[in-house]
């Protein structure tokens, strides 16, 4: 195989598809694939035959993460199902960071205990709580919640956004709607929480508050997106231009993101004269913490992974394998939870380097050959190639998933990317600053709040371009 790892995760992907549309057996699904490993074992040296053995043992091992990660335990709240719809008293521990929008806390709750009909419940599960009001919650608090339960709403038709599919892929089953007037008792305060975690949060929120200081309260809410992943806080007409122009991966924490984090801190640990092998290790410790501290979703952690292997290979002096670091990254996050392979996001971030591997290549070689490869527009011919090349590989999933075309994102991409690495560097050097040293922030806050007002300024008139995007119905 040219590409062992890229073969073996698809391969496991074929696995948790079928699984998802086959009913299955666990136990049967088991006993076939501990024979193919024992057969693998005895014909490891006949080439051929153990590659095939091995593509089948990976699609079994696909089939048995799909099927396991929908049992549930015996206590599990959808095994209460004559509940859902009532009135319940709920406890449990704050698993994540409460976002606040529009007069509403949301926030996953691991449910321990449920009263229902005056009877308690030892019980289990993930619940998506809404809490209508403006109360302070915080990641590990321990909450007894009284609410309405009730299933997420699904929608048939394909294409079409599915809140319940999309929950029930993250082990939600649940929402728990609060209203305004009822009680919310703390039982105890980070009872159960990662100390990590919890540190990360709390850095998080002075980020955010350094940015309300020192910046606007447009430029802040763009700032949050970009380098802390709260996206909540976002206008409405800022999001929908970001949409019409096909800019919108700009604020999900991605590879780009944390390529310049990483290397903003490089610059900074060379600076300090750390020996090379220091300075990885210290931006690998780094890199993950930055991760954890933007809510650890899917693109940063996919591009947290590949920056790991990226830097480890550098560490060990070894050439990097992108297509490899791809495969072992989807391998990592599928093994963790399946149901991420049927999420838009999993889709749209594995699909977008993809397209920029074979795609764009093909692109740039087809435009040098016909420039005759002369001439100074080389650097602006990769950059067309790159913006190109994703946009065709992306253009069909999000005209499926969001009924729109934006052609002028070709040209958005080409001039946006490389700029957002300067409001990056801007934007990370003013909440170091605010972090460490406070004096310094208002020498940094003017270049942060102009780069910022520059990007959406360009990002408006893109979107008021006649023909730029089309809406599908």
């Amino acid at each position: 195989m040219a590409h062992p790892l890229f073969c073996i995760t698809i391969a496991l992907c074929l696995g948790i598809i079928i699984a998802s549309q086959i009913r299955l057996i666990f136990f049967w699904l088991y006993i076939v694939a501990v024979i193919l490993f024992l057969l693998c074992i005895f014909l490891a040296a006949q080439g051929k035959k153990f590659r095939i053995l091995l593509l089948l043992l990976c699609f079994l091992l696909g089939a048995l993460l799909s099927v396991n990660s929908r049992s549930l335990a015996r206590n599990h709240l959808l095994r209460l199902m004559p509940y859902a719809g009532k009135e319940v008293f709920l406890e449990g521990v704050v698993i994540n960071s409460p976002q606040a929008s529009f007069q509403r806390v949301s926030f996953l709750l691991n449910a321990e205990r449920l009263k229902a009909d005056n009877c308690w419940h030892r019980v289990s599960g993930r619940v998506l709580v809404r809490l209508s009001g403006s109360k302070k919650i915080s990641y590990a608090d321990r909450l007894m919640l009284r609410g309405r339960l009730r299933r997420p709403f699904y929608f048939p038709k394909p294409g079409r956004r599915n809140p319940g599919a999309y929950l029930e892929n993250k082990g939600i089953y649940f929402i728990l709607n609060v209203k305004i007037n009822n009680p919310v008792k703390k039982i105890d305060s980070r009872s159960k929480g990662n100390p990590l975690i919890y540190c990360a949060y709390k850095i998080r929120q002075r980020l955010k508050e350094v940015s309300a200081k020192n910046l606007s309260s447009l430029s802040g809410s763009v700032l949050n997106a970009l380098l802390l992943g709260l996206r909540q806080e976002l206008p409405k007409d800022t999001a929908q231009a970001l949409i019409n122009t096909g800019t919108v991966h700009i604020i999900a924490i991605s590879g780009l993101h944390l390529g310049i984090f990483v290397f903003i801190v490089l610059i900074f640990l060379k600076a300090l004269r750390l020996p090379r092998l220091a300075r990885y290790f210290i931006a690998i410790i780094t890199l993950w913490g930055y991760c954890l501290m933007t809510g650890s979703n899917l693109p940063a952690v996919r591009a947290a992974i590949m920056a790991t292997v990226f830097l480890a290979g550098l560490m060990i002096r070894r050439q990097p394998d992108t297509l490899g670091s791809l495969s072992l990254a989807a391998l990592l996050i599928l093994s963790i939870n399946p149901g991420q392979l049927f999420e838009v996001s999993f889709q749209l971030s594995f699909l977008s380097i993809i397209s920029l591997l074979f795609i764009t290549p093909r692109i740039n070689a087809f435009l040098l050959k016909y420039l005759k490869k002369g001439g100074r527009v080389k650097p602006l011919v990769n950059i067309f190639s790159a913006s190109l090349g994703a946009w065709l590989g992306l253009s069909p999933l999000i005209l499926y998933y969001f009924r729109i075309i934006s052609p002028v994102a070709i040209l958005g991409n080409m001039v946006i990317v490389p700029y957002l690495a300067l409001v990056i560097a801007c934007g990370v050097t003013l909440l170091l600053a605010g972090l460490f040293v406070p004096a310094l922030v208002p020498i940094f806050s003017p270049a942060a709040e102009l780069s910022i007002l520059f990007l959406l300024k360009f990002i408006n008139l893109l979107a008021g371009m006649p023909l730029g995007h089309f809406c599908l119905s």
